[in-house]
């Protein structure tokens, strides 16, 4: 430890500077003081000194000449007498000769002692060091059992006191130090350049990788195809790994990398793979209120949606019935390579329950339930074995319905309906109740005819309109583009109950619907609304009143036909029918 061979001029006249200084300062611990060996005393060793008296231990000075004048440590002072290190003294010029060296540049002397994750255990002096694997210099073994027990020349990089380390540099000596190494970085850097890297640090969002000078950033997303929890589970501080750069900016020194990039992209195949219908294992790693993540072998991820996850539970929340880690099998829905997302169901087909209900229910039978809850746009009722079947709003009634499911029907009511269809792939039974009876109105609209004036009676106000009854069981609309040209809001004009003279508009028997005109005033005749109106009417978009998202209401479909266009005879075309509705 004291090869003092190694030892430079100019080191030797910074410990004498500093051996100087100290003696013209006041001794206190944690200061070195000159002295000679003296008697011994026990353990001790007594130890002459210009300011006094001191002692060391015996088994630290067994090597030293008792004639020579020696640097020692203070380590405390008892009674005037310093309790003094030889060893620790020797360790402090020891770490200032290594400060001496890192500031000047020059080269040291390095043994190397074992290997270490992402570079060599050295030993400098008695004082551990770390030689990262980029450090090496170009060319060196791969196969760091090679270079065991070999002395080489190396830079002194970085001090780390608290730890006692030294860190090393093969290449610095020969390519300069990281300012210099950045700059040569830089200037080569292009995207798309494979670089080998060593991890310097971690954080929750990726790892910094030093590629030569310069720290780039290895999102976590860019770890794996797979996804990844925490950079730590993929890579660890001192591994040298790959990256490929994807893009940087000289400006602000930004550096992204990936490391996912150097292996084949799994969507690439994704197709040929995954077959609608074709079975898949994996793993859930997400858990989301809309549905679960599951992680297939190859790293691609797909979606359970929440209706997916069974056939016959309602599951609000997949958090409920599924955890995260949990091993699964899914059945592929679709796949899209363009929008890179997969489709997955937990639904067996094989065990799909809506077979067996087009079994049991044929389209047009009649069906004796139950309600088992009302929504916006209809109710749902019991089809048995946990399956609901949805009549929409716009199968209620051959007219207009003007009342929410909820004021008509109760959870638990007794309720009779028709079959109108069942999608067993999409597991859903659209029924009626209008079709239970026959359809008056159609039969009763044949009896009127455009221009033909009447008088009929209020019987509801909407916001966007007007329903008025022209005999028992039909009823026509008027807009509120057709009450007057400044007419905003209908209960201005008329009020339920009230009779009011009106002209047919348009007739349009086929979604059983008549167009009504209010017959203006004797004053207000240059306002009134002619039938250019009405199809200016129908070209304004739907009111708020026009129903719930997906589910047209009747009074919507009315909205929406006065609202989408007319045809050359007054008469209301591509309305929506109920089937679409519920679509």
């Amino acid at each position: 430890m004291s090869d003092n061979s190694a030892t430079t001029g100019s080191t030797r006249s910074s410990i004498n500077d500093l051996h100087e200084q100290i003696q013209s300062q006041p001794i206190r611990p944690g200061t070195l003081v000159s002295g000679r060996l003296g008697e011994a005393d026990g353990d001790w060793l007594s130890v002459t000194i210009d300011s006094g008296s001191g002692r060391v231990p015996a088994d630290e000075v067994t090597s030293l000449d008792p004639e020579s004048e020696h640097q020692f440590f203070v380590e405390t002072i008892e009674d005037d007498v310093f309790n003094l290190s030889y060893h620790k003294a020797e360790r402090l010029a020891l770490w200032h000769w290594l400060e001496a060296q890192q500031e000047n540049g020059e080269a040291v002397k390095a043994t190397i002692i074992s290997e270490t994750r992402g570079g060599l255990a050295v030993d400098v002096r008695g004082v551990k060091g770390l030689l990262a694997r980029l450090e090496l210099s170009p060319g060196s073994p791969k196969d760091f059992s090679e270079l065991r027990g070999q002395t080489i020349d190396v830079r002194v990089m970085r001090l780390r006191e608290k730890k006692a380390q030294v860190v090393v540099s093969q290449r610095a000596l020969t390519e300069g130090d990281r300012a210099e190494r950045k700059a040569a970085t830089l200037a080569s850097l292009d995207v798309g350049q494979v670089l080998e890297g060593e991890v310097r640090r971690l954080a929750n969002f990726g790892a910094f990788v030093d590629i030569g000078g310069i720290d780039g950033l290895l999102h976590v997303k860019d770890m794996r195809w797979k996804r990844v929890d925490h950079p730590g589970d993929v890579v660890q501080v001192g591994d040298v790994i790959q990256v490929k750069v994807l893009r940087f900016d000289i400006e602000t020194e930004k550096i992204a990398l990936g490391m996912k990039q150097l292996l084949p992209d799994p969507w690439t195949i994704a197709a040929e793979l995954y077959v609608p219908g074709h079975v898949v294992a994996g793993n859930v790693v997400g858990l989301t209120d809309f549905g679960a993540f599951i992680m297939l072998d190859d790293g691609i991820e797909g979606l359970v949606h929440v209706s997916e996850i069974s056939w016959s539970e309602k599951v609000t929340r997949p958090g409920n019935v599924l955890k995260k880690g949990q091993a699964v099998n899914a059945w592929v829905i679709r796949c899209d390579i363009e929008r890179r997302r997969l489709g997955l169901t937990l639904r067996n087909p094989a065990e799909n329950p809506w077979l067996q209900i087009r079994e049991k229910y044929p389209i047009g039978e009649k069906l004796k339930t139950t309600v088992t809850k009302t929504v916006e746009f209809g109710l749902f009722v019991d089809l048995g074995d946990g399956l609901e079947g949805l009549v929409h709003v716009s199968d209620f009634s051959w007219g207009p319905v003007n009342a929410a499911p909820s004021e008509l029907y109760e959870a638990g009511a007794d309720i009779e309906v028709m079959i109108l269809d069942i999608d067993e792939e999409r597991g859903r039974a659209n029924l009626g109740i209008k079709q239970l009876s026959e359809d008056l109105a159609a039969e009763l609209i044949r009896n009127y005819e455009v221009d033909q004036t009447l008088e009929v009676t209020v019987t509801s106000i909407q916001s966007y309109g007007v329903f008025a009854e022209l005999e028992a069981g039909l009823e026509g609309m008027i807009h509120v583009s057709a009450l007057g040209t400044d007419v905003s809001d209908p209960n201005d004009v008329v009020s339920p109950g009230q009779k009011v003279t009106v002209t047919i508009s348009a007739i349009d028997i086929e979604d059983r619907r008549i167009s009504l005109t209010l017959v203006a005033s004797e004053s207000a005749e240059d306002d009134a609304p002619a039938e250019d109106t009405v199809e200016a009417a129908a070209e304004d978009d739907a009111s708020d009143d026009a129903g719930a998202e997906d589910e047209a209401s009747v009074e919507d479909a009315v909205e929406t036909a006065a609202e989408e266009e007319t045809s050359d005879d007054a008469g209301t075309e591509d309305e929506a029918s109920a089937d679409d509705a519920v679509e």
